[in-house]
């Protein structure tokens, strides 16, 4: 499942933001053919988080842990002006933050322990990022 979607070739590629992480504990690489342009699929992305888009997944599964999800139905213009810093929240309580945008391809999310749960602690466990790669595969075809 880590690899769900993704080519051999995709597997060997570099990718914007792998050099945030030196050495990685896991990778997880997924990708997605979508019968729309770039154009059209990078509002969507870009509005994503939780009090904004929400991740257009299972808002009612996700509520159960308390995250206050609701799925955007359509593109919200408030939300398509993102900008490296602005913060990206996973949950009622963090998430991350824009590293990498180039609009219609690039969306770089980090995260670390502190953004994401708790800002008090002194040392995050964990850091991540979440990459989002738009390219068009052919005419009105992108992969995500």
């Amino acid at each position: 499942m880590n690899n769900w979607g993704t080519s051999k070739d995709e597997l060997a590629q570099q990718f914007p933001g792998d050099e945030i992480i030196e050495t990685p504990n896991m990778t997880a690489t997924k990708s997605i053919r979508i019968k729309a342009e770039p154009e059209k699929v990078w509002p969507w992305i870009v509005q994503m988080g939780q009090g904004r888009g929400g991740f257009y997944s299972y808002s009612k599964l996700q509520n159960l842990f308390g995250l206050k999800m609701k799925n955007a139905e359509q593109i919200i213009p408030e939300y398509q002006n993102i900008q490296v810093g602005d913060q990206i929240r996973l949950s009622p309580h963090g998430g991350g933050e824009v590293a990498i945008i180039e609009k219609n391809r690039v969306m770089v999310i980090y995260g670390d322990e502190k953004l994401m749960i708790n800002p008090n602690i002194k040392e995050s466990r964990f850091i991540t990022t979440w990459l989002f790669f738009l390219e068009r595969v052919s005419e009105g075809e992108s992969k995500l």
